[in-house]
């Protein structure tokens, strides 16, 4: 592996590397905003330092899902997003994250944000009872 980087640093160049580098925190800049501006999402970490993003549903937005939801939903199409708590006394603190490698491109991060929308829409409108608790006006499939 370290062999593996040697090469590449040669081949590349400290240049080719500063741009990778810089394309990686643009896409996870790019997937913050657009993550952000749904008005569902805190961002916690927005890939201004790490090209990371990591975010959580705000506290005071109305929806009868949960990240694990959405998670499961975004797997459907193909995508890993884990969803987790947070270590000890914030375990309550259920987040997103989404690792932007370099291999992730701004192409790929629009078709994302496509289908964590679609996701979104999907679990928004879904007839199934997910985690919330059951309103008498509406219809519902199974429950788990």
């Amino acid at each position: 592996q370290v062999i593996g980087q040697y090469y590449n640093f040669l081949r590349l160049g400290f240049e080719g590397y500063r741009q990778i580098h810089q394309r990686t925190k643009d896409v996870a800049m790019y997937l913050s905003r657009e993550i952000e501006a749904t008005g569902l999402f805190k961002i916690y970490n927005d890939g201004e330092n790490l090209p990371i993003v990591c975010y959580r549903l705000k506290d005071d937005v109305n929806v009868e899902w949960t990240l694990y939801d959405l998670a499961d939903r975004l797997a459907m199409k193909g995508w890993q997003i884990p969803a987790y708590p947070l270590p000890i006394n914030l375990q309550n603190t259920i987040i997103q994250r989404i690792v932007c490698r370099a291999d992730l491109s701004h192409d790929m991060a629009e078709l994302f944000i496509r289908d964590l929308k679609m996701a979104i829409n999907d679990l928004n409108n879904a007839n199934v009872l997910v985690h919330g608790k059951k309103q008498e006006n509406k219809k519902y499939g199974f429950t788990h």
